[in-house]
């Protein structure tokens, strides 16, 4: 994208010797990762632990409206929950350079 040719070009000129070309980042797609993101809705979502069932487990909290993420997440299926109550479990499956949206009932 535009984004991407700007920065090369800056790297290329300000700290790249001309004739040597600064390191291209791997598309997310080559990366055989993605992300996963989400919101907790229900009462006091803030600070709630969303944990991703992986091994070792990964948790991360949510912001003040519910938000949480998790990022270079490996392609496969995996289970998400907040907690015990119904809709607090949700399947997802990751696909490379993609992300992918649930929501959990907290």
């Amino acid at each position: 994208g535009d984004r991407s040719e700007v920065l090369t070009e800056a790297l290329r000129t300000r700290y790249f010797r001309p004739g040597v070309r600064p390191p291209q980042p791997m598309a997310p797609e080559r990366t055989g990762c993605g992300w996963i993101a989400g919101y907790v809705v229900g009462k006091n979502v803030d600070r709630v632990q969303v944990t991703l069932a992986t091994e070792p487990a990964r948790p991360t909290l949510t912001d003040g409206s519910g938000f949480f993420a998790f990022v270079r997440v490996p392609v496969g299926e995996y289970e998400v929950s907040c907690g015990r109550a119904t809709g607090a479990t949700q399947s997802v499956r990751v696909v490379a350079g993609k992300v992918t949206w649930t929501r959990l009932t907290h």
